[in-house]
């Protein structure tokens, strides 16, 4: 009887261990990032935002432009210095 007692119990503690398990698994997260950045000069920027490098994500600047379309630039080029110090770019973005 004490035997079956003891596994009963050590049925109880696995299930429940299991159980537990199952709700500390992580949730898929899905980033949105620059993977790539480009050189190429983006006209007709409203804001930016840094973005620093956290694999698979590369450090860049992304530029939003008038129309609200996000570009990857190179945060080494130098147009891109030019723009952040020139004050061409009004805002950062959110």
């Amino acid at each position: 009887m004490k035997n079956l007692m003891l596994i009963a119990a050590m049925g109880l503690l696995l299930v429940s261990a299991t159980a537990i398990g199952r709700f500390r698994m992580p949730t898929v997260v899905t980033t949105t990032c620059c993977k790539e950045v480009s050189n190429v000069m983006v006209k007709n920027t409203t804001g930016f935002k840094r973005q620093y490098a956290q694999p698979p994500c590369l450090k860049a600047i992304v530029f939003t432009t008038a129309d609200k379309k996000q570009y990857c630039t190179d945060p080494h080029a130098p147009w891109v210095a030019r723009r952040l110090r020139g004050g061409a770019v009004t805002s950062f973005c959110d």
